[in-house]
């Protein structure tokens, strides 16, 4: 039996390895013109956006409310040509509003978002940096905790930060809200942290009833004591720079 074998082969105008070549550097000039275009795009947003971000967390909840987005998502916000403003995401996209109507719209809804506690006291803070340089204070002759929100139905603290006490020196202040397992176990109701001496590593929590404050004839003995040590370091500090060869000391 005559056993016969069939085979087809490929048209001479057929080369695999030629087709392969030439296709390559064609695609590979389709990515390096796309990434390009995708540098020459971003450095252009970057030179008409601001490259530092102007925005707070209240911005971004205004805008975000604006445009129905999740406040996260916006990056930052420009000005082109004094009549579009550019909303750009973080995510690389940008969308164009008219100026006027954007303007509007924060308007609106500024007036009708509530402040978050944080907000109310980022601002707060601010407005009391413009009234200490307006008069002449500075933050530590501040009361800061006519500044603080007491939630409602809380205890207005005793003693405040700064306070020297039998204990230390009041360096930190926390509450057990009633409803709280801490309160459960420990009882409810404000606990400080006192550093017993500026100099140590430790600190103690004492209950409210526990604290007491010292009497005005401590409190002056406590810190004349402090102003003779600052006067004898000073001594030696000044006896060490009279003692550098060549220096000239202040009298």
């Amino acid at each position: 039996m005559t056993q016969s074998v069939y085979t087809q082969q490929a048209p001479s105008s057929f080369k695999l390895n030629q087709t392969i070549i030439a296709d390559t550097p064609f695609k590979d000039e389709q990515a390096l013109a796309q990434a390009e275009l995708n540098n020459y795009i971003e450095s252009q947003a970057e030179a008409v956006a601001p490259t530092q971000d102007p925005l707070t967390v209240r911005d971004r909840r205004i805008i975000g409310e604006i445009i129905q987005v999740e406040p996260e998502s916006v990056r930052t916000i420009w000005l082109e040509g004094g009549i579009t403003v550019w909303v750009r995401f973080v995510n690389g996209g940008c969308l164009p509003f008219d100026r006027d109507w954007f303007a509007k719209r924060v308007a609106e809804v500024k007036a009708t978002l509530p402040e978050t506690p944080l907000e109310r006291n980022e601002r707060l803070s601010d407005e009391l940096e413009e009234a200490c340089v307006k008069f002449n204070l500075w933050h530590p002759q501040i009361d800061w905790l006519s500044l603080i929100s007491i939630p409602h139905g809380w205890k207005y603290p005793r003693f405040t930060l700064g306070q020297r006490a039998e204990q230390g020196l009041i360096i930190g202040i926390k509450y057990y809200p009633s409803d709280s397992f801490l309160a459960y176990e420990y009882g409810e109701g404000w606990r400080y942290i006192a550093m017993p001496d500026i100099n140590s590593i430790d600190e103690g929590n004492h209950l409210e009833n526990e604290i007491k404050l010292l009497t005005p004839q401590e409190l002056r003995a406590e810190i004349q004591a402090e102003i003779e040590q600052c006067l004898r370091q000073l001594e030696l500090l000044k006896y060490e720079l009279k003692a550098i060869p060549g220096g000239v000391a202040n009298p």
